[in-house]
């Protein structure tokens, strides 16, 4: 499966009156903060040409594992016009502020009355763990508010969007759900060993796997910048496979290494 990082979708999504959905179809949570439940009557205003709010949240699940995003839950409620619609996004984080949307969905069906909402993803969002996103809320007409939560503790992380983002004084309630799935540090780790299955010569095997290793060292050090050199040992790795392929590795088995190995540089983001 392969997981876009700039994914542009439009989903139509209608109003949960419970906080959140039943155990059994719901997803891992990555953030909440509504857990002690949000206030109804007040919160951020959504409304002019402009005006938007954003919350930020920090992925953590270990090296080894990301999420596909499933679904972003908050309260909403109308203030004004019969227009009942707005924008939900999710963004990547650029030094403190959103950077680039990475997947977009409307929610319909808002009214005076707050109520929780359960935006639905298309699962092909893939959050990295020990990234900052963002969720952003941007009006397509009419006025809104996105309810303060009830849980205040911590940082503030809220951002509010004037002709350029400013620091708000009280966070919105949210949810963030996702599936739990191999980052790109497990992914590397899996490719590894399946390497050390095709029992290769000494020099060959040792060739992919120096490569390989080096991309795990460059991805665990938490060093965004090294994310490059992770994605040139990447492609080194595919070079290195296609020149053995019918050779010392089959032809089916070189199709599988590059297949994966393509994958993980979907993950990353890897500029071409």
């Amino acid at each position: 499966m392969r997981f876009s990082k700039l994914l542009m979708a439009v989903t139509v999504v209608a109003p949960t009156l419970a906080l959140g959905l039943p155990a059994s179809v719901r997803a891992d949570t990555i953030f909440d903060n509504l857990g002690s439940g949000f206030n109804p009557s007040g919160g951020g205003g959504i409304n002019g040409s402009v005006r938007r709010h954003a919350m930020r949240f920090t992925v953590s699940a270990g090296s080894n594992l990301g999420f596909t995003l499933t679904s972003v839950e908050l309260p909403l409620f109308r203030t004004s016009s019969t227009f009942d619609q707005i924008d939900l996004c999710v963004y990547s984080d650029n030094a403190g502020e959103p950077g680039a949307a990475l997947e977009t969905v409307t929610i319909s069906g808002i009214t005076n009355t707050a109520m929780l909402f359960t935006a639905s993803f298309s699962g092909g969002t893939f959050l990295a763990d020990g990234t900052t996103y963002w969720v952003v809320a941007q009006h397509l007409a009419g006025s809104f508010g996105w309810n303060f939560s009830n849980d205040q503790s911590g940082d503030t992380s809220r951002i509010a969007f004037f002709g350029g983002w400013r620091t708000g004084s009280v966070n919105m309630g949210f949810t963030v759900n996702g599936t739990p799935v191999a980052g790109p540090v497990g992914l590397t780790q899996d490719l590894i060993v399946d390497v050390v299955d095709l029992n290769l010569v000494n020099g060959i095997a040792n060739s992919l796997d120096a490569k390989l290793d080096s991309v795990v060292r460059a991805l665990d050090d938490l060093n965004e910048n090294n994310d490059v050199a992770a994605c040139n040992a990447l492609e080194a790795f595919i070079n290195a496979v296609e020149a053995q392929s019918g050779n010392h590795i089959s032809v089916d088995d070189a199709v599988a290494l590059i297949e994966d190995t393509q994958q993980i540089i979907a993950l990353l983001g890897c500029s071409p």
